[in-house]
């Protein structure tokens, strides 16, 4: 992947939130596949597959504690959604 940065007006950077926020999704990600979807490109099925791959393990060495401060530090409710 290569890093492009690009000007967006008021209203598409609020409806990408819209839609970021809706599925939980980053800005990025919903830009990726809005430009997918409008040239055609349809994402191999491994692409999936690759990203656990390679982050697999990631927190390996850091405790649950770390983790969890780290995700409070986001606002992120992931481990509530999980049942943990």
């Amino acid at each position: 992947m290569k890093r492009t940065n690009i000007y967006l007006t008021e209203e598409q950077q609020r409806r990408i939130g819209r839609i970021a926020n809706g599925d939980r999704m980053s800005k990025a990600a919903v830009v990726r596949a809005l430009l997918d979807d409008a040239l055609g490109i349809t994402p191999p099925d491994t692409a999936v597959d690759d990203i656990l791959d390679e982050t697999f393990g990631l927190w390996a060495d850091r405790s649950e504690q770390e983790l969890e401060r780290t995700m409070g530090w986001r606002g992120d409710d992931r481990f509530e959604r999980l049942g943990l």
